[in-house]
């Protein structure tokens, strides 16, 4: 049984867009149930449960590449990673491992308003950068009128060692103190979208099983994320139970989803004062098991490091011309 789209009730319907879903035996029914057979498109399209979820809930909840939307990327990776490196989207969302799934950013209000990429690029403005203009420690903006988020991201290490830096900076940029949330959703897609192809299909990401525990989030049973800055709440929720934005999803400790479309929320409230901002930092193994940074400090002049290396090795450009050429 697959989780049904909002304002949808389990009486009404059943939908069952898996090829092999072919008998249903229905037990201890007293009204008559509709069952109706999945499209052949739905048969060999994986996301069509994803895409018809998106299609029905705030744009936000959900990447633009499942509203059929074109998204673009860049790779975050030490020198000569290979295999072994991040994407990163326009849009602030991260995938540390290649066809893995993805955490994505979101900003709420005290109302309880969730924003995201869809509100700020409808209400404000998203900008995308490397850091010094060329560098590969690539950045995403958010300006909203409420709120601003900075995300940045590096990795260092070796190629058989290394780790992806991200730092999430929230603004409060009005008159007034505020009470924002950065909340990062866990989610199983992909950053490489539905649409393409990178030697392995985009889109869907199975995550059967999520942990939390000292301050470590575990995907599958392998350390996924540490949050160098603890979060106020993690929670999670399996597919068919709901969304994990609902808010009725139960404190993470350890969750098993026979379905693989697990999801996890990350919560960090803060009270900023006017022009204030602070700094959630996040540490995700890319490969090996690399000594994670011991603080949000430390996290940052890593980063510095990296900018320093990446540095040496880039602005090597010289040119060699003959005597009277620089006459």
């Amino acid at each position: 049984l697959h989780r049904l789209p909002p304002g949808w009730r389990p009486t009404q319907a059943l939908w069952l867009p898996d090829q092999e879903a072919r008998y249903v035996r229905i037990t201890g029914a007293r009204r008559a149930l509709e069952v109706q057979a999945p499209s052949p498109t739905d048969w060999t399209d994986r996301n069509a449960p994803l895409k018809a979820l998106a299609a029905a809930a705030p744009r936000s909840h959900h990447p633009r590449a499942l509203h059929g939307e074109q998204n673009y990327w860049t790779v975050v990776g030490v020198d000569g990673g290979g295999a072994h490196s991040a994407l990163l989207s326009e849009d602030g969302a991260i995938e540390p491992h290649r066809a893995g799934p993805s955490i994505e950013p979101l900003v709420i209000d005290a109302q309880g308003r969730a924003r995201g990429w869809a509100e700020v690029q409808a209400e404000g403005r998203s900008t995308t950068r490397l850091r010094e203009g060329h560098l590969p420690l690539p950045q995403v903006q958010w300006q909203h009128p409420a709120f601003g988020l900075q995300i940045d991201a590096g990795a260092e290490g070796t190629r058989g060692q290394a780790q992806l830096i991200a730092r999430y900076t929230l603004h409060n940029p009005s008159a007034q103190a505020q009470r924002l949330t950065l909340a990062l959703l866990l989610r199983p897609w992909q950053v490489n979208p539905p649409q393409q192809f990178l030697n392995t299909p985009g889109g869907l990401a199975e995550v059967r099983r999520l942990q939390w525990q000292g301050g470590v989030l575990q995907v599958n049973g392998r350390p996924w994320l540490r949050a160098l800055d603890a979060p106020a709440q993690v929670r999670a929720a399996s597919f068919d139970a709901g969304d994990v934005l609902d808010g009725a999803a139960p404190r993470l400790t350890r969750l098993d989803d026979p379905q693989g479309l697990a999801s996890a929320r990350l919560d960090w409230p803060m009270d900023l004062a006017p022009g204030e901002s602070r700094t959630i930092t996040l540490a995700l193994p890319l490969a090996g098991q690399p000594a994670p940074p011991q603080d949000s400090a430390d996290a940052a002049a890593r980063l510095d490091t990296v900018a320093a290396a990446w540095r040496t090795r880039l602005n090597r450009v010289q040119f060699t011309l003959p005597p009277e050429a620089l006459l």
